[in-house]
């Protein structure tokens, strides 16, 4: 596991070079980091826990992260859409996403989910007609 806390680091350039398969937990809790969502964190093929809330994160959420069963990406400034295969992570049991500026709507996956077990989504730019999952059980 890699955890950088509550830092002041206003630039963290993640970069992948060899094999990072073995990270399987990497906490990026309030380290200021500014601008897009850092790309080589979907290079890490095994993570199962992605923490990267309350930073200043802009941008699409990447599509593609890892086996996750936990992502917290709460408290950021992420925009778009939720992309729909992040709802068919099949081991995810956790996901935060609150406190962004995603748009569209949340997708149809998180309903029917077999493990998801919390999923927090508010404070967001969803259309409306949205079903509100907030801190509900799936």
């Amino acid at each position: 596991a890699i955890i950088l806390e509550e830092m002041e680091i206003s630039h963290l350039g993640l970069v992948s070079q060899g094999d990072y398969r073995v990270v399987t937990e990497l906490s990026l809790y309030a380290v200021s980091i500014v601008g897009p969502f850092p790309i080589a964190v979907t290079n890490l093929l095994d993570l199962t826990r992605l923490d990267i809330h309350n930073n200043k994160l802009t941008g699409p959420m990447p599509s593609q992260i890892g086996r996750l069963k936990r992502l917290n990406l709460r408290w950021n400034k992420l925009q778009d859409v939720i992309p729909p295969e992040v709802g068919e992570l099949k081991r995810l049991t956790h996901l935060y996403l609150d406190h962004n500026q995603f748009t569209g709507r949340i997708p149809d996956a998180f309903y029917k989910h077999p493990f998801l077990k919390e999923v927090y989504a508010e404070d967001n730019m969803f259309k409306q007609g949205v079903n509100p999952i907030g801190t509900h059980k799936v």
